[in-house]
């Protein structure tokens, strides 16, 4: 009788851990086209589809490009969603707030869903004399009304950039190796929290853009809204940092690469994307979860499974991900200048980029 009540509760144990992981399946996918394809920046020089991050709000997603876009349209635009990306609707948006960003790395909606919020990588010199403002960026605006917003900053600062922010980033990220900050920093997650929270999700940390380690670091800024306004407060921490450690059998460097949270099941959701070469076989991503209580206290992720029990292993470098539903997930792909021609993993053209949606169980 005490064995098999033993079995019986060595049974359930199991029954309970395994249940507590999710699982999750691609539902529906394609290829999107930000442009005609074959558009040329110079000879030898085409335009590339590079969405770097993307937010989903009243049926419709918003996608950012981190390169620029032809005929002189700004790289914020949009599509709509109802079961499949519309890609026939695409819109484009033009109105200056626009182009006060070069490189859209990431992107979020406030838990109130009153504003979508946009980043730059923030990963230029602030003092670049080129760069240093436009790489150097956020942005918000309504969602009730995408051509109305501002730029994102500490206070009530009015200047054209996010400079500011880029400063407290750095503070946020002092170190033993960084007394003053790390010299080179990529921003490529963000997402708000309850409470008027907001996280930047950091993916790269170290001396220059070619020398530099992979990171899932994020940083947290307090805000107020104002007069229909965002504003950070001057308030920043390091809340949050995880490295993968050997039992999870993933041997790639992985750095985050998209977050977000879901307000419908309280469980905050990230990607991590690896890039070992411009081959189309050596680059994927990750899909982690875990609960905004777990969040709080530092503890680790959980992997999403396929149906086999095994990492859901993207082939596609997602950089993008937002959420559809309590159960539906998009996430899309910035596949830099890999096409995948003659690839097993896939095969894209250039104005083209990968979308899916998963649903998890």
């Amino acid at each position: 009788m005490n064995k098999i009540f033993l079995t019986l509760l060595i049974s359930s144990f199991i029954s309970i851990s395994f249940a507590q992981n999710k699982s999750a399946k691609i539902i529906s996918n394609g290829y999107f086209n930000c442009f005609t394809n074959g558009l040329m920046q110079e000879k030898n020089k085409p335009y590339t589809c590079e969405p770097s991050t993307v937010v989903y709000n009243k049926g419709e997603i918003f996608v950012a490009n981190d390169k620029v876009f032809p005929n002189n349209n700004s790289s914020f635009f949009s599509f709509k969603f109802r079961k499949r990306i519309k890609c026939k609707t695409r819109n484009y948006y033009n109105t200056p707030l626009f182009y006060y960003v070069n490189k859209y790395e990431a992107s979020t909606i406030t838990t109130d869903k009153q504003f979508l919020i946009f980043s730059s990588a923030f990963s230029y010199p602030a003092s670049h004399p080129k760069h240093g403002k436009k790489y150097n960026t956020a942005i918000f605006i309504d969602a009730n009304d995408v051509t109305q917003g501002n730029v994102l900053h500490i206070g009530k600062d009015t200047t054209k950039n996010s400079i500011d922010i880029k400063h407290q980033l750095k503070n946020a990220l002092k170190s033993n190796k960084f007394p003053n900050g790390p010299n080179y920093i990529k921003v490529e997650g963000l997402t708000a929290l309850p409470n008027n929270k907001l996280v930047f999700g950091v993916r790269e940390i170290g001396n220059e853009y070619n020398d530099f380690d992979y990171s899932i670091t994020l940083i947290q800024f307090d805000y107020v809204i104002i007069n229909n306004t965002i504003q950070l407060k001057d308030k920043v921490s390091k809340i949050y940092k995880f490295t993968p450690d050997s039992s999870m059998n993933i041997n790639t460097p992985l750095g985050i690469s998209s977050i977000e949270y879901n307000a419908f099941d309280g469980n905050i959701y990230f990607v991590t994307s690896y890039e070992l070469s411009e081959d189309s076989q050596k680059r994927g991503a990750y899909l982690w979860y875990l609960s905004l209580e777990d969040f709080n206290l530092g503890k680790k992720p959980n992997l999403v499974m396929n149906s086999n029990n095994k990492p859901l292993n993207f082939k596609h470098k997602i950089e993008g991900l937002t959420i559809i539903s309590k159960n539906k997930l998009l996430l899309i792909a910035d596949d830099d200048r890999v096409t995948g021609e003659n690839s097993n993993k896939f095969s894209r053209k250039l104005n083209q980029a990968f979308w899916c949606v998963i649903k998890l169980k």
